[in-house]
């Protein structure tokens, strides 16, 4: 049974994959119907720091979501994933473009936002400390994204309200 966190979490993978296209590319495909439809398709939950990859190109990107309280303002941070293998590709100079997908507690309202690779910068991955004993999983370091430097430098390219 997934948490509360993946539920979550797979609703912003999905709406992304759902509502955007490929901003590498630009291609798109046509449904039965001739509406077009984004050539995403979500990457296994064991695929390291990325979430979706275009279909035609091979672009990839990371997808966060956060339940908020505006869908339109941009949180000062948001949790990342696994520090040390982020960390070796911030090291070896490879980013992949973030969706923010910021939902309301009910779930009816969403925006998705973009932050392209070029406006990223070092500064905004900062690490946690190593979860602590009693823990599940001790030891175990994970990152938060300190958005409060990228905040202007984001794009609302859907929203649903």
């Amino acid at each position: 049974m997934p948490t509360k966190m993946q539920q979550i979490g797979k609703f912003g993978e999905d709406k992304v994959k759902e509502n955007c296209f490929c901003p590498s590319c630009k291609i798109s495909e046509l449904t039965q119907s001739g509406n077009p439809t984004s050539t995403f398709k979500l990457l296994s939950d064991g695929f390291k720091c990325a979430d979706i990859i275009c279909d035609f190109c091979g672009y990839l990107a990371q997808v966060k979501t956060k339940t908020v309280g505006n869908v339109d303002q941009i949180p000062s941070n948001i949790r990342g994933g696994s520090w040390p293998t982020f960390k070796k590709r911030i090291d070896a100079g490879i980013f992949f473009s973030l969706y923010l997908v910021l939902v309301s507690k009910d779930r009816k309202t969403y925006a998705i936002h973009f932050l392209p690779v070029e406006l990223q910068q070092v500064e905004m991955f900062r690490p946690r400390p190593p979860l602590k004993p009693p823990s599940r999983r001790e030891g175990w370091q994970g990152f938060n994204y300190d958005l409060s430097i990228v905040k202007t430098s984001f794009v609302c390219i859907h929203e649903h309200k």
